[in-house]
């Protein structure tokens, strides 16, 4: 899965509105907003060149509600495991580099 930070692989982190593309780990500040998922969801599915309908779809469900997910700082981790599977991203791995990586 994509989304990790080894290798020169670029990861997305966003905060808030603002959008930023690091090649190594990023640690969240105590001045910056916390990760949000959903913001990071709709990057990178951008990034990939596919539809809020095609996730819809891929999912299951109606493109509505791909717009809500896109406004939720946090999301299920069921569902999360599922969209990490179908963009093939690992979007967990956003999290996991927040806790365990100093700031570059």
């Amino acid at each position: 899965m994509r989304g990790t930070s080894d290798g020169g692989t670029h990861a997305l982190f966003v905060y808030g509105d603002e959008f930023r593309t690091k090649v190594k780990y990023h640690h969240m500040d105590s001045d910056k907003k916390p990760l949000h998922i959903g913001m990071c969801i709709k990057a990178e599915l951008e990034r990939q060149g596919r539809t809020s309908v095609w996730l819809a779809n891929e999912l299951g469900c109606h493109r509505t509600n791909i717009y809500k997910i896109y406004d939720k700082r946090s999301v299920d981790t069921g569902i999360l495991f599922h969209i990490s599977q179908i963009l093939d991203y690992d979007f967990f791995r956003l999290y996991s580099d927040c806790l365990t990586h100093e700031h570059v």
